[in-house]
């Protein structure tokens, strides 16, 4: 990893994980809150962010309190409840944030349980 990518590293750019998670998911019913290894499916989600050397902030959207609520107590930011189903008005909320330099996308390989989407 080139230095200037570490979030340590002086001059590092912001890099945002963005996590979505639906409240009304129904493939299995509320999966992001299903416990996984005796936590919520989405804690495991959030502390891969956390734990990066390249993301410098992990933000949860969701349209639901009870895993906005979770997702605070793991650690995660969530700057506003969005409206269901629009994840795509969340980013651009989120471009508009002021704490927000910079968006790059941070995807999770396929086939793990810590991708959610």
């Amino acid at each position: 990893m080139p230095d200037n990518l570490d979030k340590n590293a002086p001059g590092a750019p912001d890099i945002l994980g963005l996590i979505p998670a639906r409240g009304g998911s129904k493939h299995p019913p509320k999966k992001n809150i299903q416990p996984f290894r005796g936590r919520p499916l989405i804690v495991h989600t959030i502390e891969q962010g956390l734990n990066s050397k390249t993301i410098s902030r992990t933000i949860v959207s969701t349209d639901s309190e009870e895993i906005a609520q979770i997702a605070r107590d793991a650690g995660a930011d969530v700057p506003f409840l969005r409206p269901a189903a629009m994840i795509d008005r969340a980013v651009r909320m989120l471009q508009d944030h002021p704490e927000a330099d910079s968006l790059r996308a941070v995807i999770p390989a396929p086939h793990t349980p810590y991708k959610m989407w």
